[in-house]
């Protein structure tokens, strides 16, 4: 099945958002960042890691700039 025909069964990150103002969160500012095919456990799966780790990096440094304030959430969910 596709990912984008998979994204309605994706119950995790509107559950997330639902209750993001408990925490202070806009859901605007919320970001997901997944590692898609491990069910294949091949070059896709392999590099979906690859670009997930970068996609956090990039996330992490978003989030260290001198003199910012955020609100966030983080949650790593492993399968």
């Amino acid at each position: 099945m596709p990912v984008a025909t998979k994204t309605p069964l994706n119950a995790l990150d509107p559950a997330i958002a639902a209750c993001a103002h408990y925490f202070g969160v806009d859901t605007s500012n919320i970001s997901t960042i997944a590692i898609e095919y491990q069910e294949f456990k091949d070059a896709w799966h392999d590099q979906s890691v690859i670009a997930a780790k970068e996609a956090t990096r990039a996330l992490a440094q978003q989030f260290g700039g001198v003199g910012k304030t955020w609100g966030c959430l983080c949650m790593l969910v492993v399968h």
